[in-house]
């Protein structure tokens, strides 16, 4: 409880929104300069001078390969000429990307710094109970996000390290990694699985595509034709807090929900698991399997018509 009641008091509402709207903001940042980028290197490709170039660098043969690369750098040279500059403009594009994903990694940093390395304690333990009244719904709707805009903008601008908050959160990532939770809640580098879980967040939207959204849509109901939905150790978010599955039905409705609106989506999620958290330590149920012992309350209780055992004297 006492350390419970300390990283309350190290977020306050406060500070919390003010760090989690400048993160967003470096987010922001980073996706503009990486469009700039684009659009330098776009107009790099498709300019009078250098379109010329282009398309004379995509019919060369091979014999006059290396003629063509001398009339490339002479055409730079004389692009720089005539703008009244020597300004390498071939370094615009490699100088825009090098910016690019320096933001993006001060970002990112700055979003574990918030919200993740002050707090890599609270998530989910396994077989965690969830309070009766954030069963069987959701406690907030799609639309109604007023109260967390930060975090629909997190989902929004920058949806690897917010993914790989809600799965952090959701304690699906410790079940994955299965090491001790001192292991990575406390130290210098505490809540590191956060940063194993946006590099693949990003790699599996890149990968995926445009099937990404089934993806998350199977954490967020589980598989269809499953009784459980588990997926092996991960228990998707419909079966955790007891809301209705009705098999294929119920994928293609989360699958649309990830596809039109992600960032609400992710909010209705997030929100949810928070919730939970919010109250305080969360409470664990023991597990019922082969090897948990069963208490029996009450008397044994005879059925008629059944065999006595005789006891021997």
């Amino acid at each position: 409880m006492e350390a419970y009641a300390e990283n309350t008091c190290m977020h306050s509402p406060n500070t919390t929104r003010a760090a989690r709207h400048v993160s967003c903001l470096g987010v922001v940042v980073w996706h503009i300069m990486g469009s700039l980028v684009l659009l330098v290197l776009a107009a790099e490709a498709i300019g009078p001078e250098t379109g010329a170039i282009v398309r004379r660098l995509q019919s060369r043969s091979d014999h006059d390969d290396h003629r063509d690369k001398d009339d490339y750098h002479d055409d730079l040279d004389h692009q720089a000429r005539v703008h009244g500059n020597t300004f390498p403009f071939y370094l615009i594009g490699p100088v825009g990307m090098f910016a690019f994903v320096s933001v993006g990694i001060t970002s990112t940093l700055l979003y574990w710094c918030c919200f993740i390395r002050a707090s890599a304690d609270k998530f989910l333990p396994r077989h965690a109970v969830v309070p009766d009244d954030l069963k069987g719904r959701w406690k907030h709707k799609h639309l109604d996000f007023a109260g967390a805009c930060g975090t629909c903008l997190a989902f929004t601008f920058c949806g690897p390290c917010a993914h790989a908050d809600l799965w952090y959160r959701v304690g699906w990532l410790h079940l994955v990694a299965s090491l001790p939770s001192q292991d990575y809640t406390t130290g210098g580098c505490a809540g590191w699985p956060w940063f194993v879980a946006c590099g693949g967040a990003t790699f599996l939207s890149d990968a995926m595509g445009c099937f990404f959204p089934c993806f998350l849509a199977l954490l967020t109901g589980g598989v269809p034709d499953s009784q459980t939905g588990n997926m092996g150790e991960i228990v998707p978010m419909r079966r955790l807090f007891g809301l209705p599955r009705s098999g294929c039905d119920t994928f293609c409705n989360d699958c649309c929900c990830w596809c039109w609106c992600p960032c609400l989506q992710g909010t209705v999620e997030y929100r949810q698991v928070m919730d939970v958290l919010n109250r305080g330590p969360v409470q664990v149920a023991p597990p019922i399997g082969p090897g948990a012992s069963v208490m029996v309350v009450g008397q044994p209780v005879g059925v008629q018509g059944a065999p006595q055992a005789k006891v021997g004297v």
